[in-house]
């Protein structure tokens, strides 16, 4: 099987991990950028801002892409579009518009099965359901890589792959409670409300944004709790909270759990909280009980490797194209 991944940017490097797992299993899958907005999207296969270009890179995306199985656009987030505007791009989006003078609405790549991706953006989030017709209408199957575009669209999900190889550090009996939080965007991850909370309950907390990935990474390491958001889905940061052994806490619609139980037969490795006065009351009872922390702690790195390893998840991905190829 040959995927083409075709974006303005590779959003917090899914499509990389993917391509490491998916490529283990047989798959020539390969990521067309337009701009590497962080320093891990530089090893995307084509990549269009590159100065100079590699000799033939253009050349060689029209051969893949005309011989690919599934070529895969991700709409609805351009830079910086898609977190300054609310207004929709019905024909003017990655499907629609040149892409290296390449036009993909040409009979050239008429073999391919066309797909789109949603990831998050403000844009995506507030135009849902319009996307979701548009491309309907157009006849592209639908997927999503969170949970929660995935149930409002009746997408198909992608599960995120996070690809953290670390041995948790438990809480020992008598440490305090160790908090993180990291958002990438403070104004709707409920960060101001969160930080009050925990001053309030006099829990001192990494508060950490704006920092390249690897810096938050390497900051993650030996806390033991880490706070996401109350947005109703939960992000790559959840999962690389769970992947470093921290009770995880963040809103998740009690939906979007259900589904994720009919559908994967996978129940999350946290606590359920929805509202910051949910957050409140876990931040306190972890605060007086270091044995309650590690049980959370516990339950969460075993689900990571049980449940949601990149071999697991890679897995699920292939199947998911398969379905669409034979479909």
């Amino acid at each position: 099987m040959k995927v083409l991944i075709v974006g303005d940017f590779d959003p917090c490097g899914v499509h990389l991990r993917q391509r490491k797992y998916l490529r283990g299993l047989g798959i020539d899958y390969r990521i067309a950028v337009k701009e590497a907005y962080r320093e891990e999207a530089k090893e995307a296969d084509y990549w269009l801002e590159r100065k100079p270009l590699r000799k033939g890179e253009i050349a060689e995306l029209r051969w893949f892409a005309m011989d690919a199985d599934i070529i895969q656009f991700l709409p609805a987030i351009g830079q910086p579009w898609s977190f300054s505007s609310m207004t929709p791009r019905l024909g003017d989006d990655i499907y629609e518009i040149p892409f290296g003078g390449i036009d993909w609405r040409h009979s050239d790549f008429s073999r391919a099965r066309k797909i789109v991706c949603f990831h998050g953006s403000k844009n995506a989030r507030a135009n849902l359901e319009t996307y979701r017709a548009h491309y309907r209408g157009l006849g592209f199957p639908l997927l999503a890589t969170t949970i929660d575009y995935a149930y409002e669209m009746g997408a198909e999900y992608l599960p995120t792959i996070v690809d953290i190889r670390h041995e948790p550090m438990f809480r020992q009996d008598g440490e305090p409670l160790k908090v993180i939080h990291s958002p990438t965007d403070p104004d709707i991850c409920n960060t101001d409300e969160f930080l009050l909370t925990c001053r309030e309950l006099g829990i001192p907390v990494t508060y950490l944004t704006g920092r390249l990935h690897e810096s938050v990474l390497s900051h993650k390491q030996g806390h033991t709790c880490g706070f996401d958001h109350l947005r109703g889905g939960f992000s790559v940061n959840s999962l690389e909270n769970v992947a470093f052994g921290m009770v995880n806490l963040v809103g998740v619609n009690p939906s979007y759990r259900d589904w994720m139980q009919d559908r994967l037969g996978v129940s999350l490795p946290w606590p359920e909280v929805e509202t910051m006065a949910d957050v409140r009351g876990w931040l306190g009872a972890l605060r007086d009980d270091a044995g309650e922390t590690r049980r959370w702690q516990e339950k969460a790195i075993g689900w990571y490797r049980s449940e949601w390893s990149p071999e697991r998840n890679a897995e699920r991905i292939a199947a998911v194209y398969e379905r669409i190829l034979a479909s």
